[in-house]
């Protein structure tokens, strides 16, 4: 066939292959027929290449993918799906910022220009909501905006398993672990070999207080995907709930990845040894003040020291530079939540006080 029926071809043998294995796909109204929109068989190539890459789940794909993406919408200025692509990547690498990365908001901005972009070329594109969700709750957080905007996505793809996994994030940030319970639960069952479907399960446990079931769940998915590096944070946090601060302090050593430092030293704290919680808080505010560090890390190691006067200084400081996100929410932060000042800083943010 010709290279310009490619599309046409990969939608005869997904038929195909489906009729093969008696596959019933139900399309619904409004649920996006084709995720390429685009007819420059070079553009779509590039942005499968950046889909792969981002599916890698780690900082190199990301940076890899934004570069595929990048450079599907240069040859094809119009494909929504590669300019949904991009800002997702931009949003996560911004969340797990490295020193030779750009600078946060900058990333935050660029992302914001291509999801606007994605939306105005096909507002029908799932993932386009699904990524300016993402954009509010993590720069200019906005929780309203963001909950119309992955209700939005849901409507438009009910069945897709990773808008799922985010909206449980975003029920996780506005206090509602039931909820984001639930969408858990449907993600997992929408795929049921997902470990990050799995983690999200074992977070949501955790959030519920259900720290038993958080830790089956949390387990059977670091079996299964040793690759997905944030299940043994999680399971740090549960043990250290637990105060089983052995186990919770092994944990997260083995984990090496945003937040990561911030949490052990956090951990550290609570379980009494407070020169070496020092020592990460030391490291944390010389990158922070260097320019490649997050105030929100901060923060957390001051709120385990039990200096509240100084995690909330850092707190407000995490507002300006972008980095305050979700897990601010965490049962690991139940008594800085306790704080009446945490009152006024929900306030300001619009979140929920609990």
């Amino acid at each position: 066939r010709n290279v310009g029926d490619v599309f046409a071809v990969q939608d005869e043998i997904s038929r195909a292959v489906s009729a093969q294995l008696s596959v019933r796909l139900v399309h619904k109204a409004g649920v996006h027929p084709s995720r390429h929109r685009t007819s420059n068989p070079l553009a779509y190539d590039l942005y499968l290449r950046g889909r792969f890459e981002r599916q890698q789940r780690n900082d190199t794909a990301f940076r890899a993918a934004i570069g595929f993406f990048s450079r599907a919408v240069a040859a094809d200025s119009t494909f929504a799906a590669a300019y949904a692509g991009l800002a997702e990547s931009e949003i996560i690498l911004g969340w797990a910022r490295k020193e030779t990365d750009a600078p946060r908001l900058q990333l935050y901005e660029n992302a914001e220009r291509a999801v606007r972009n994605a939306i105005a070329f096909d507002d029908s594109l799932p993932e386009a909501h699904e990524t300016l969700a993402m954009l509010r709750q993590f720069y200019r957080i906005d929780l309203s905006t963001a909950t119309a905007e992955m209700q939005r996505a849901v409507e438009l793809d009910p069945a897709d398993e990773q808008i799922r996994e985010n909206l449980v994030l975003l029920h996780l940030w506005k206090g509602e672990p039931d909820l984001a319970l639930k969408e858990a639960h449907i993600a997992a069952a929408l795929d049921p070999t997902s470990v990050t479907a799995m983690r999200e399960v074992g977070r949501a446990f955790f959030y519920s207080g259900r720290n038993d079931e958080a830790l089956v769940q949390l387990t059977r998915a670091r079996t299964l995907g040793a690759s997905v590096r944030t299940i043994p944070l999680l399971e740090g946090e549960v043990y250290a709930k637990k105060n089983m601060f052995p186990e919770a302090l092994s944990r997260m050593r083995a984990y090496h990845g945003p937040t990561g430092d911030a949490i052990l030293g956090h951990t550290l704290a609570r379980a009494g040894y407070r020169p070496a919680a020092r020592g990460i808080l030391a490291d944390l505010v010389a990158r922070t003040r260097a320019g490649t560090g997050s105030a929100f890390d901060v923060a957390i190691v001051y709120a385990g020291l039990g200096d509240y006067d100084t995690a909330f200084a850092w707190l407000d400081k995490s507002r300006a530079d972008g980095s305050l996100y979700f897990e601010i929410m965490s049962p690991t932060f139940d008594e800085l939540r306790a704080d009446p000042r945490f009152a006024r800083f929900a306030r300001v943010l619009r979140i929920p006080n609990r």
